[in-house]
């Protein structure tokens, strides 16, 4: 392992305009040399890779002394990985190479904001209407019993986790659950499958 110290600082830096496929990701390079800019001495270049593995390279563009730049668009949701790189010579006229890799990430609801509460009213609402009348009747309750689930000791536990997340009177209607009645009868379906297999 061999530990250096140069005067001659590459510095990358990527930022996206979106966490969603089709965000514009910028890339910014800067070259210093005892901190003064590596003026017209040094070309810079990214090899990109998509997150299906197909690779792509980038000139970066000197728009300042020592400041290069350039963009792509992350049309595809995944990780792209970008590797810098950086060619050129030193005052002196010594060669010298530098490199960083960076990461971006896009995935479909990437701009989304997560509730400060993670979520846990979302899934109270939730999983008070799975419990309510209108989701689960009066056959699938005795089926419930049957198979060893207590749904009123349930919904006490419920009830007492999610005393402050303040779920609306009607759960079910509440604008914050996207589930259908269809998706909600599916999962209680699924449930008791899990729970006759085991």
């Amino acid at each position: 392992m061999v530990h250096c110290y140069s005067n001659l600082l590459f510095d990358v830096h990527a930022l996206q305009a979106s966490f969603e496929p089709g965000a514009t990701v910028s890339l910014t390079a800067s070259l210093r040399e005892y901190d003064v800019p590596v003026e017209k001495r040094a070309s810079v270049w990214a090899q990109i890779t998509r997150p299906d593995n197909s690779t792509f390279t980038l000139q970066l563009l000197e728009t300042e002394p020592g400041h290069f730049e350039t963009s792509f668009v992350a049309a595809l949701a995944g990780l792209y990985t970008m590797r810098v790189r950086a060619v050129g010579a030193t005052l002196r006229g010594t060669a010298f190479a530098r490199e960083q890799t960076l990461t971006a990430a896009v995935y479909p609801g990437g701009d989304r904001i997560t509730p400060p509460d993670g979520g846990t009213q979302f899934w109270c609402e939730v999983l008070e209407c799975l419990l309510s009348d209108r989701v689960i009747g009066t056959k699938l309750r005795e089926q419930l019993v049957e198979l060893g689930l207590d749904l009123d000791a349930f919904a006490r536990c419920l009830a007492k986790h999610c005393e402050g997340a303040n779920p609306p009177k009607d759960p079910c209607t509440a604008s914050t659950v996207t589930l259908g009645p269809d998706e909600i009868r599916t999962v209680v379906e699924r449930v008791v499958s899990e729970l006759r297999g085991s």
